[in-house]
């Protein structure tokens, strides 16, 4: 049964960072009338109710699925992308007619903040990804049903951008990269997997599609993106840019009438020009990020350790520089400038930073969506994910060189726990900065 309404609750932030990890709630925790509540059917008829919990950055918010004890959560289900007043995510669920080529069917939803009629938020079901065994067969041999109906299964390449008060794109790109030598020259191209909504309906709008494209003015080469991996997708203006954190970023208009690609290399030291050995260097996503300040600028943000680990606990004392860059752009030209670089000593010599927080290279950076002079970042001790593990959420302003606050989060891998957030660090997934709250209904006082 539903409760009508949320408990008295502090304000409501003006961003937050998404755990990608959907934890679950017993259903009669449900508040029909929640700030964050919103429910639409799936694709199998089953009812959804889901809410947020949400908490101001360094700490972590996170998105609830409220359901019977009976319904087991799924490997695929997640939040995937962010965006303005919108959110998406996956939930894998049962679907009787499932062609079994498609292996699973996981049905894509957009949450958005304050786009319901009442005010509250709206959660909207995509059109489905996967194909019955009829559609699969009635389908015609080119289609994308055909030729490949396991799409939008790699969380880290699939993208949202709003486009308009109601309108959005949800797009999965796949590059080719050159394999042999006589391709490093071609002009860079990839397939887009996309889905266009106008948003006029309470239902999204739109069908699926595919589109192949190339660099714009074929400047971008097949060799400029050699053993290409993608790590992240990140919506900047008009474009959804995917990551590789080795490498570079791919623009991709995609609400343009014809999209095409354009490439900006990284000002990465040390970017391999071969497969990356992840078991010798570590996971870039643990040191690196490229994300949107206010202003809508673009950064990338790179922890450089002087043993050329990307990821893993850092010894104490041992050295490190924190790199800030800023890209700057024309029509087709792309170009990084560099804005600070942060020594371990003088990030160590900041006012605030106490006694109690470890001389250890900062992982996980992420810059604030409200202040583009504040960073927020991990310490981590160990590697081990344990009950003796700490883990410290820290705050600085690289400007006036303080630090402003942190926040000391124990491991914890008990059962009763549902603290989800130190587990994903330690697994090297980070989280989704999102401007939502912002266009919620802020509760009335009583």
């Amino acid at each position: 049964m539903e409760r009508e309404a949320d408990d008295p609750s502090p304000s409501i932030p003006n961003w937050v960072v998404i755990e990608p990890e959907i934890c679950r709630k017993d259903l009669t925790s449900y508040c029909r009338h929640g700030v964050t509540s919103a429910k639409a059917h799936a694709s199998n008829g089953q009812f959804l109710r889901v809410s947020f919990e949400l908490s101001a950055p360094p700490s972590v918010s996170r998105l609830f699925l409220h359901c019977p004890e009976e319904r087991e959560m799924g490997s695929f289900d997640a939040v995937v992308a962010a965006h303005d007043d919108a959110v998406l995510f996956r939930l894998e669920i049962d679907f009787e007619g499932l062609c079994p080529l498609a292996l699973y069917a996981v049905d894509y939803f957009v949450y958005t903040a304050g786009a319901h009629p009442s005010g509250g938020p709206e959660l909207s079901l995509l059109p489905r990804t996967y194909p019955t065994n009829d559609e699969f067969y009635a389908a015609p041999e080119d289609s994308w049903v055909r030729t490949s109906p396991w799409r939008m299964r790699d969380a880290q390449s699939i993208g949202l951008l709003r486009t308009g008060k109601r309108g959005f794109v949800v797009a999965e790109l796949r590059p080719y990269p050159s394999i042999a030598d006589d391709e490093h020259d071609e002009p860079l191209a990839a397939e887009l997997f996309m889905l266009r909504s106008n948003g006029e309906s309470p239902k999204a709008a739109g069908e699926w599609e595919v589109k192949l494209l190339t660099a714009r003015g074929g400047k971008a080469k097949r060799g400029d993106i050699c053993w290409w991996q993608t790590h992240k997708v990140v919506p900047f203006g008009t474009y959804l840019c995917w990551v590789d954190l080795y490498r570079g970023v791919i623009f991709c208009n995609v609400n343009h009438e014809k999209p095409d690609l354009q490439y900006v290399q990284l000002p990465a030291e040390g970017a391999p020009h071969c497969s990356p050995d992840l078991y010798r260097t570590g996971f870039p996503q643990a040191s690196r990020t490229v994300c949107i300040g206010n202003g809508n600028e673009m950064k990338f943000i790179s922890v450089i350790r002087s043993n050329g680990m990307l990821s893993g606990a850092s010894k104490p004392g041992s050295s490190f520089t924190i790199t800030i860059w800023t890209l700057k752009q024309s029509y087709d030209v792309m170009e990084w400038v560099k804005d600070a670089a942060i020594g371990a000593h003088q990030l160590w010599a900041m006012e605030g930073y106490d006694r109690l927080l470890p001389h250890i290279a900062p992982q996980f950076p992420l810059l604030s969506m409200d202040n583009p002079e504040i960073i927020h970042f991990v310490l981590r001790e160990k590697d081990t994910f344990d009950a003796d593990t700490n883990m410290y959420l820290v705050t600085v302003n690289i400007v006036s060189n303080k630090v402003l606050s942190y926040e000391d989060n124990e491991a914890n891998i008990s059962e009763e726990s549902d603290d989800t957030a130190a587990y994903s660090l330690f697994f090297n997934e980070p989280f989704f900065p999102s401007e939502f709250p912002k266009f919620l209904k802020k509760p009335t006082s009583m």
